[in-house]
């Protein structure tokens, strides 16, 4: 079950700009033959997805500042996600692109479709010096789910400067994604099937049909520089580009088609996005080293063809305790612009638009989020920590162009989310 824009091939091109980077002024210093860090992820939405991740990554010194990295992650997911419809105050029935499977919400709640899944994914990273002063990273990554499948490569080089306290970095990353859903993926815009059982008279989603398949790629570039401001500050300016091709529809999602006078929902719609997508962000970060303690700060500004803007400001403050234990507040701030195609819904009669989708990942929103880490070295290679985080997401629910009896409907409902992370990092 895709829950959302796939994210992994801009992630493992940032996670290896940054290796590179930070690495740079330490390059020469003698390193364990293995470093592991295993943990384990719980993320909670209040009354929809819940997701379980544990996860393992080891890194190994072959010598010669010369590295090998592995990561593998195994996700279960399960839960209810919006279907993209509008609350109204009847119950409701819902049916798949089959016509096969049919489902119903009580009147005045939010649509919700129930899933299961779960996806593995393994990616590995191979660093190496080609001078002195010029280092690489080659990745390759797999992911699979149910019905998502990413085959993923990445190159980073970086370049020391400046007696290496200024480093110099590109990157860039492809990504050949696959989407599959059982029977047929659905024309955008086109009308919701009415339910028709399978012959037996169960509801199958298309059980016994085959799997549909559209593909879509990715492709993502950086260019960033790090720099080492004095000996307890060091700050990293980086500006990422993607361009995003194929079947970026999510094939689960549809629209309310409404009546314009009462508001009153009289059919459902298949969503449809843009075929391309031109993604662009800058990302700021600095660490500055007090006489004991640590502080991160970061601030991002994205933005696309699709008319998505966002701001990502993110805090946190390492507290050295001075018995061993330290603690980490965090605080992130996000906020965004809607997508020039989000509508919460389609009004009956008037001309279907070229791109539509009420998914709400695209509406104007913003989000806060509250954590706190606690870390505690066992010894001079050994480190437990666990991570609490609350989110809490809201949106336009009564916007002004509801119709009828939307006006009493929470159009937006806020997602309210819990975050638990076990980790454990040792080296041997």
């Amino acid at each position: 079950m895709q829950l959302k824009q796939p994210r992994r091939i801009y992630d493992a091109l940032a996670t290896a700009s940054c290796t590179l980077l930070t690495a740079a002024p330490h390059a020469g210093l003698a390193a364990d033959p293995w470093k592991v860090d295993s943990g384990m992820l719980i993320y909670a939405e209040q009354d929809r997805v819940n997701v379980v991740e544990p996860a393992v990554s080891a890194r190994s010194s072959l010598g010669d500042d010369e590295f090998l990295s592995f990561k593998l992650v195994y996700d279960t997911m399960s839960g209810a996600t919006p279907n993209g419809a509008s609350a109204t105050d009847k119950p409701q029935s819902f049916t798949s692109a089959s016509g096969q499977s049919q489902y119903t919400v009580d009147a005045n709640k939010l649509p919700t479709r129930s899933f299961s899944d779960s996806r593995f994914a393994g990616s590995v990273d191979w660093e190496k010096p080609l001078s002195r002063y010029m280092r690489t990273i080659l990745g390759a990554s797999l992911s699979s789910e149910t019905d998502y499948t990413s085959l993923g490569l990445s190159a980073n080089f970086a370049w020391d400067i400046n007696n290496k306290l200024t480093t110099l970095a590109a990157g860039v990353a492809l990504s050949d994604d696959l989407v599959q859903v059982r029977g047929t993926i659905p024309d955008g815009l086109t009308q919701v099937p009415a339910y028709t059982p399978t012959a037996n008279g169960g509801e199958g989603d298309g059980e016994g049909e085959g799997m549909a398949s559209k593909s879509k790629t990715l492709t993502d570039l950086l260019l960033g520089v790090t720099q080492v401001v004095n000996r307890r500050t060091l700050t990293q300016l980086n500006y990422s580009y993607g361009q995003s091709n194929g079947y970026l529809t999510d094939p689960y999602k549809i629209l309310s088609v409404v009546d314009g006078t009462s508001g009153e929902t009289l059919d459902y719609r298949f969503e449809k996005r843009p075929d391309t997508r031109t993604r662009q962000a800058i990302f700021w970060k600095s660490v500055l080293h007090l006489p004991q303690d640590v502080v991160h700060f970061s601030y991002r500004y994205y933005w696309d063809d699709w008319n998505v803007q966002a701001h990502t400001f993110d805090l946190t403050y390492r507290f050295d305790t001075g018995n061993q234990w330290y603690l980490a507040p965090h605080l992130r701030y996000y906020t965004q612009t809607a997508a020039d195609f989000y509508k919460h819904s389609l009004v009956d009669g008037q001309t279907l638009p070229q791109f539509a989708s009420a998914d709400y990942r695209l509406a104007a929103m913003k989000s806060m989020t509250y954590g706190l880490k606690v870390g505690l070295p066992i010894d001079a290679k050994s480190e437990l920590g666990m991570r609490v985080e609350y989110m809490q997401q809201t949106g336009d629910n009564h916007p002004g162009d509801a119709i009828g009896v939307q006006r009493s409907q929470d159009l937006y409902p806020g997602l309210n989310a819990y975050i638990i992370s076990l980790t454990y990092k040792t080296d041997f």
